[in-house]
C-alpha cells in the first residue's frame, strides 16, 4: 500500500501525564478503526465533537470527546479522527494498543502525518520546512521567520520570481525564434534589468 494511503495513528500531545491527551487517526480507515471502539453505533458530522464512551474487548477504555475531520478539510488531506482522551498513562498505552492490533493500522513514525500533508497537496516543501522551524522555534525572531514559510508567503514570494523569469525566457524565445519578423526587443530593459532586479531580490 503506497504511504499516503495507509491509515496511522500516534498521540498528538506531550509526553507524560496530562489532563487531556488527544490521539490523531488518519488515513482511509480512521473512520472504520474508531467505530471499533463503539459497536459501531457511532454517527460522526465533520467538525462536530462527539462524547462517546470507548469500549474494547468488553471493557471500557474511557469516556472520550472524538472529533471528525473529512479528507481534503483535514491538515493530512486524508479522513482523520481526534480522539480527546483523559490524559492518563494507562488509557492512552491501552487506546494506542487497541489502534496497534486493528488490520491496516500502523504507529505513525516522526513526520508521518506531515508526509501525508505533502503528498496530498496540502503543503509544499516551503511549508514543510516552515512547519518543522515553527515546532522547534525557541524565540519570537524564529517563530517570525518560520510563520512566513508555514503560511506560504515564501511560497507566494517564489513564485513571483517564477513569473518573472518566464516573462524574461520568453522574450529572449521570441527573439530567436521570430528573428526575421522585426520583433523589437529592448534586452537591457526587458532582460538585463529584469533579471538584475529578481537576483537583488532573491539575494535578500
Amino acid at each position: 500500500m503506497p504511504k499516503s494511503m495507509e491509515t496511522i495513528f500516534a498521540k498528538a500531545t506531550g509526553v507524560g501525564k496530562s489532563a487531556v491527551s488527544i490521539v490523531r487517526i488518519s488515513g482511509p480507515l480512521a473512520l472504520k478503526a474508531i467505530r471499533c471502539f463503539s459497536s459501531n453505533d457511532l454517527i460522526l458530522s465533520p467538525r462536530m465533537a462527539v462524547l462517546k464512551d470507548l469500549f474494547w474487548q468488553g471493557q471500557r477504555l474511557d469516556r472520550a470527546i472524538i472529533i471528525f475531520f473529512e479528507r481534503n478539510r483535514s491538515f493530512t488531506g486524508e479522513d482523520t479522527v481526534e480522539v480527546h482522551l483523559h490524559g492518563s498513562v494507562a488509557v492512552v498505552n491501552s487506546f494506542l494498543s487497541a489502534l496497534n492490533s486493528i488490520h491496516g493500522l500502523r504507529p505513525a513514525g516522526p513526520g508521518d502525518f506531515t508526509r501525508q500533508s505533502l503528498y496530498n497537496g496540502k503543503m509544499d516543501l516551503a511549508e514543510v520546512e516552515g512547519l518543522a522551524s515553527l515546532i522547534n522555534s525557541e524565540t519570537i525572531h524564529q517563530k517570525v521567520q518560520a510563520e512566513k514559510l508555514f503560511y506560504g508567503d515564501f511560497t507566494k514570494i517564489v513564485q513571483g520570481w517564477r513569473f518573472k523569469l518566464l516573462n524574461i525566457k520568453a522574450n529572449l524565445e521570441a527573439a530567436v525564434d521570430f528573428v526575421e519578423e522585426d520583433i523589437e526587443i529592448n534586452f537591457h530593459r526587458d532582460v538585463n534589468e529584469k533579471l538584475k532586479m529578481v537576483i537583488n531580490e532573491i539575494s535578500k
